[in-house]
């Protein structure tokens, strides 16, 4: 249960996060004026703030809405906000510097600023401000990428469990998905096709989820339940921490590797992140801290990296542009 709220949720986080400098946007045209992002990783004429400024404040602005939005996806994958700024940032700077991207510094900062006006509605549906939509990169469809604003298509096509993709376009509602980021703006992967969150008082079940910020319940969506009787969990106020044990929505506890985690004296336990509940599934585990970066890990069973790392080729490996070619 838990190890799907942490996915869904980082497919969540990316959609902020595409913003300006990695997978999730869409891509369209931006004038602001100022020059386009050197290869040194300073910007050409000294216009604008350096690619790290940028990247530290809008990863700033990606983990304070998100614990604002949805606090219970940064204990979970993060333990706190700051590690979470630490983490995208890194990923942000190494994407806003990536080999064929128009992507500006000043282009960052301007999303930064619609960032904080954003509503957990459009954030958590993965809706992009127009003015965080990167425009189109360099790199035609078929190449090597790492992140959106590199491709002339406006996407960067990224298999699950890999750190690099394939220039493409997004897709459409009603077409074929791998997972969230596939997919157009506003769309979701569900059972391999992508398709619209459901809004208030809309038709819902496992084939048509809601937008995160609601509960699905009795097969319409409407607020999320913090306390009262249920069958899953998407009646609950997952992004508040709030679960069903299989009668009762009730809130989660949270602990610190190595403690017990699972089903703990009656209630539901997850581990503070980076960690996982190993082993996962119904019963009880142990905490375990998630591998560092270029440590050994196991792609199924074991502790999960820390996101953005994926467990490739047995390691922990922080995506990288210089790494697709």
């Amino acid at each position: 249960m838990h190890r799907g709220f942490i996915f869904a949720c980082a497919g969540l986080c990316v959609g902020l996060a595409a913003v300006a400098a990695c997978s999730g946007s869409n891509g369209s045209d931006i004038t602001t004026g100022d020059a386009g992002t050197g290869a040194d990783g300073g910007t050409e004429g000294g216009s604008g703030p350096s690619p790290a400024q940028a990247s530290g404040d809008l990863a700033h602005i990606v983990c304070q809405r998100f614990q604002e939005c949805a606090p219970a996806f940064i204990t979970i994958a993060y333990g706190s906000s700051a590690e979470c700024e630490k983490r995208f940032t890194a990923q942000f700077e190494d994407n806003l510097t990536a080999p064929g991207t128009n992507q500006t510094t000043s282009q960052v900062e301007a999303c930064v600023a619609a960032a904080q006006g954003l509503s957990c509605v459009d954030l958590l549906g993965r809706k992009t401000p127009d003015v965080c939509k990167p425009p189109p990169g360099q790199l035609a469809d078929g190449k090597a990428c790492a992140t959106d604003a590199q491709c002339t298509n406006k996407r960067c096509k990224v298999a699950p469990g890999a750190t690099c993709g394939t220039c493409t376009s997004p897709v459409a509602g009603g077409q074929t998905c791998a997972k969230d980021d596939d997919c157009d703006d506003g769309l979701k992967c569900v059972n391999s096709a992508c398709d619209p969150y459901g809004a208030m008082n809309a038709a819902c079940d496992g084939s048509h989820p809601c937008n995160p910020t609601l509960g699905c319940v009795a097969g319409s969506c409407g607020p999320a339940k913090t306390s009262g009787s249920c069958k899953t969990s998407d009646e609950c106020d997952q992004l508040h921490g709030v679960f069903c044990d299989g009668k009762q929505c009730q809130p989660l506890q949270f602990a610190n590797a190595p403690a017990a985690c699972g089903l703990v004296d009656g209630g539901l336990q997850l581990c503070n992140g980076p960690a996982t509940c190993v082993p996962s599934g119904v019963g009880k585990g142990t905490c375990n801290n998630a591998p560092a970066d270029n440590a050994p890990c196991t792609a199924d069973g074991g502790a999960a990296c820390e996101a953005p790392s994926v467990c490739l080729n047995g390691t922990c490996t922080f995506p990288t542009s210089a790494a697709c070619k």
